[in-house]
């Protein structure tokens, strides 16, 4: 680009200009031939000043719209900027870095960078500074930055090197808040853990559902031969009681491998009308075969009791390890203990509306509902 040239052109062109609107304007009395064409020079370069300075007032409208602009776009952009000394000062900042930093840009002027990073991160903030000066090129790192507030957040860093006359330098940093993208990364990390552990799970469950599959078969051969020698030994036979405790273990087995084909999905539970009484019976006849020193178990189960739909595997299961948490509690205390489980039917009260259910009431004739009422979940100690 040749500016003199460009110069030259321009004051030629308004000279002819000056000089054509001169021609053109009307003389108000004759003049002498000299005296004419020295008011004709004169008035030429007072038309040319007037144009010049008419293009010149142009200029400065057009260059004040030019640096408007430019501050806006600096001020209000949507990341900071940030010009530091070869001292790591605050040197300028735009109204958005100050935002960001939650203090007021008066007060962070000729204030340290560093400062404002949290003590944990300073030294690497430290030595990624200096990495910046000696280097000559773009840096990039995140660090976490306070806030007027005492908050702090999350905080991206572009860095470049910037060189100006005589030596002097100053690092340029285009300031980013990242909080919300790395709360969303760390939300997708732990969306993407949840789902490794889902597909363990799954695949645990089909491992599961294909061994229990398999058990299945041989406990179905366990009970039919059971079932021929209780029919080969007849009623009487001593070895009798023997294949009835065998039938039992037997079908809890196969109740529990139920409950693993349901867990591999390859079984659905059924809920059935049970009589709850008998099954907590039996939980608590297994329950007194493995039960630590020192604790005793009581049940009272009400009489006369409603039926309920539910999986009487799934109940004794709960029950079993309801009771053995009770006992791990109760170990290792100097006085003996109690592990109640009572049964019995209560009424759920509603409010006057009819709608929403406000607490249990002791049983009444109608409308009646079985419940754990906690004993099994509770105990006392006796001393």
């Amino acid at each position: 680009m040749n500016l003199p040239d460009d110069k030259t052109a321009d004051e030629q062109g308004l000279r002819v200009a000056a000089e054509r609107q001169i021609d053109n304007s009307p003389q108000d009395a004759p003049l002498a031939r000299t005296a004419e064409e020295l008011l004709h020079e004169l008035q030429v370069h007072q038309v040319e000043l007037e144009m010049q300075n008419e293009a010149l007032r142009q200029t400065q409208l057009a260059l004040a719209e030019s640096r408007d602009r430019y501050v806006d776009l600096y001020e209000f952009a949507p990341v900071g900027y940030i010009t530091l000394s070869a001292e790591g000062m605050i040197e300028q900042i735009n109204l958005t870095g100050a935002t960001l930093l939650g203090r007021e840009r008066k007060k962070l002027l000729h204030r340290s960078f560093a400062s404002l990073v949290i003590a944990a991160d300073q030294d690497r903030f430290v030595q990624h500074f200096l990495d910046v000066k000696r280097g000559d090129g773009r840096d990039r790192a995140e660090f976490e930055l306070q806030r007027g507030d005492g908050t702090a957040f999350q905080a991206q860093l572009d860095c470049v090197l910037q060189k100006a006359g005589a030596g002097r330098t100053s690092i340029g940093i285009a300031l980013t808040d990242i909080t919300e993208r790395k709360q969303a990364e760390k939300a997708r990390a732990t969306l993407e853990a949840q789902l490794r552990e889902s597909q363990k799970l799954q695949a645990l469950g089909t491992l599961a559902g294909g061994i229990a599959h398999d058990f299945n078969n041989v406990l179905a051969t366990i009970l039919g031969n059971v079932e021929l020698a209780r029919q080969d030994v007849g009623p009487a036979h001593s070895a009798l009681e023997s294949l009835t405790e065998i039938s039992k273990v037997s079908q809890r087995a196969k109740h529990l491998v139920d409950q693993i084909l349901a867990f591999g999905r390859r079984k659905l539970m059924a809920r059935t009308l049970i009589d709850l009484a008998p099954v907590i019976e039996e939980s608590a006849r297994l329950l007194r075969a493995t039960q630590p020193a020192g604790v005793s178990l009581n049940v009272a189960c009400a009489p006369d009791l409603p039926q309920v739909l539910a999986d009487a595997m799934q109940i004794e299961q709960m029950l079993l390890n309801l009771c053995n948490n009770a006992w791990q509690a109760i170990e290792g205390q100097s006085r003996p203990g109690v592990v109640e489980i009572r049964l019995d039917a209560y009424e759920q009260a509603r409010d006057a509306a009819g709608d929403a259910p406000t607490a249990l009431t002791p049983r009444q004739p109608a409308a009646r509902a079985l419940c754990l009422p906690g004993g099994a979940r509770q105990w006392r100690r006796h001393g």
